[in-house]
């Protein structure tokens, strides 16, 4: 495992061989100012989802990208560490998505 300017770098080892092979990666990343709803408070937040590219070793080519996540968290550090632009608010195709899932989740425990 190492670390360089950009990328946490690793591998996973196997007795077998594999035809493929596996990048970890985020996608949609960004840090944005919320307001907490019980308290009222703003906060800073940051986005991003995390994809696992499945690659050939042969050509290289990506075979399929999966999402494994989405995180939504809270920054717990200082907000004057963050060297990344912070969004005065969550962008709106991002809100639009949320109420997408939630409308999508209740329609889903509806079916239970």
């Amino acid at each position: 495992m190492s670390v360089d300017d950009e990328y946490l770098r690793g591998q996973l080892l196997s007795d077998d061989t594999w035809p493929e092979k596996f990048h970890i990666r985020e996608d949609d990343a960004y840090f944005y100012r919320a307001t907490d709803p019980a308290t009222g408070e703003e906060q800073v937040r940051r986005h991003n989802v995390v994809l696992r590219e499945t690659r050939s070793k042969r050509t290289g080519d990506v075979i399929r990208t999966e999402r494994l996540l989405e995180n939504d968290a809270l920054v717990c550090y200082s907000p004057d560490l963050v060297t990344a632009p912070i969004l005065p608010e969550k962008p709106r195709s991002a809100r639009s998505a949320d109420s997408a899932e939630t409308a999508e989740s209740a329609e889903t425990a509806g079916d239970l």
